[in-house]
This record gives C-alpha cells, structure tokens and sequence, in this order.
C-alpha cells in the first residue's frame, strides 16, 4: 500500500515569527484527512530560511501528533554536517524519520565527498534516514552508486526523488530493491506508484490533500486509470501554482481555503495584490469545487 506525507509549509505571522496556531490547525486539517504523515522542514516549509532553534522548536510542537497512522518525518539537513547530525540527535526521539538533503553551496563534489558526509551521518544517529535528492535546488545529484555504498547502514532506509525524472526514480528502485524510494514530484505521482515507489512526499498536498489522496487511494483500489485521471487534475493545479512564486502561492491558497494567510520570508516574496487576483481566479474551479 502506497503513503502519502503532506510536505508542510512553516507559517510565519507578519512579524516574521512562527505561527504555531496556524501550523496546529493546518496539522489537524491534515490528519483529518487521512494523510499518512507530514514532512516538517523541507523545501516547502523554508527549512534552509529556518535557525537551528526554530527547526527544533517545530519539530518538538509537531511531534505531538504522531501517532502508529500518522508519521512525522523531519527535514534536519543543513550545510554544515555538525549541525545536520545534531538535528537528527535532537530528532531521535520526536519524529519518525529524517530527510536529509545533500550540503547545498558547494562545488565540485564527488561520490566520495558525499559519500564521508552521510557516513558521518548515519555513524552518529540512529533514527531512521532518507535521503533527499533535489539537484535543481543544491547543484548535487544523488545517483545510485552512492545509495548502495550506503546501504550497509541500518538507518539508511531510503530516498526521496525530486530530479523530476522518472528514469531517475526507475533506476533508483531497480539498483536498490530493498531501500524505500518516494516519489518527489507531484507531477510524477501516479507514473512513480506503477513503478513501484513506496510513497510520495507532496508539496501541493499542502494545499490540496484530497486530489493527492485521491491518486493514493485508487491506486490501492487497483483502480490506475482512475489514478491516472486525477493526476491529470493535479497537474493541472500544479501548473497554475507553477505561474506564481510557489510557496508564496501555496500559503495564499491556504487562505482561500479560510486559514490564515501566512507569510514568506526574504529572499522569497509575498504575492502582490494582482498576483493574489489571479490566483484566486484561476484556482476558483479547484477550490470551490
């Protein structure tokens, strides 16, 4: 049976702090649902404009709603690998798992480098690891090679897809059957189910839970064409938040939705009052139906 983990936005008041009342009704709007856990920290919630104190202070407030149905997996990598392995530490008896993403800024980094970093890693933690690959994002691909050299670790227990290539995702499944590979696009959720992923962890279920759920849900069913069709509809979501600076899209969504409307943090911007009339518009058939 294939999960889906809602990649959370970290809400932000308009005096730039944490809005945790937000963030607690978000949670609830989430499990209510029926989703199968959340990522907290990652991309969509701004982990890398997060301190070191903040990503320990969601990951202690969020870590009140785990349950045996209701997963937390923790964004705890950063650029520095002390801080990377002193987020996992703090994380050990929180959260589920933790999503690591490779040491972003650097250049010229090889299999061996990266390699020594997550040994590092996993050598010092116990929780339960995933990798993160997202190389739009830290200019380091994560390939195969490198995940079976790893799987000699018992706490390396995965990998997150985000290249947006499905061959990508295939080779990963294929060269590592026993590592548990999600999907990162959610253009690719349905086509990652067929080939076997274990999961997806979705930024536009932030936003969109139910068509998401809905993909996850007839899969289980054996239903794939119907899938397929609501990833169709997904896809059509997701290209117009694509028109609009994303994660500053996906908190004005919220507020369509009747949650607070929340706000980015520099160097990301919030949408302008124009860019809010046009999403409003063009999300009016999704939102209100």
């Amino acid at each position: 049976m294939v999960k889906i983990y809602s990649a959370m936005v970290t809400p932000f008041q308009a005096d730039d702090e944490i809005d945790f009342d937000l963030l607690e009704s978000l949670i609830n709007w989430q499990k209510d649902l029926q989703v199968d856990g959340l990522l907290i920290c990652g991309t969509n919630g701004e982990f890398s404009s997060l301190s070191f104190d903040e990503v320990q202070s969601i990951i202690r407030f969020v870590s009140e709603t785990k349950d045996e149905a209701f997963e937390i997996i923790a964004g705890t990598g950063r650029s520095s690998l002390k801080e990377t392995i002193a987020l996992c530490k703090f994380a050990e008896e929180l959260a589920d798992l933790a999503l690591i993403v490779p040491p972003y800024y650097f250049k010229d980094v090889d299999l061996a480098g990266l390699y020594n970093y997550f040994k590092c890693i996993l050598e010092e933690t116990k929780i339960p690891i995933i990798l993160y690959n997202i190389p739009k994002n830290t200019g380091i691909e994560i390939e195969s090679q490198l995940l079976i050299k790893l799987q000699k670790y018992d706490n390396f227990i995965g990998v997150k897809d985000s290249s947006g290539q499905l061959k990508n995702t295939e080779n990963f499944i294929t060269s590592c059957p026993n590592l548990s590979v999600f999907a990162g696009s959610d253009a690719l959720i349905s086509s990652s189910f067929e080939l076997g992923v274990k999961g997806a962890i979705s930024a536009l279920a932030a936003l969109f839970p139910k068509e998401i759920l809905e993909i996850r849900d007839n899969f289980n069913n054996g239903k794939n064409t119907e899938a397929q069709a609501t990833q169709e509809n997904v896809l059509n979501i997701r290209d117009i938040i694509k028109q609009f600076p994303n994660r500053a899209a996906i908190k004005y969504g919220l507020s369509l939705l009747g949650f607070t409307l929340s706000m980015v943090r520099p160097p990301l911007t919030d949408l302008t009052p124009q860019q809010q009339v046009e999403l409003k518009e063009k999300l009016k058939p999704f939102i209100s139906g």
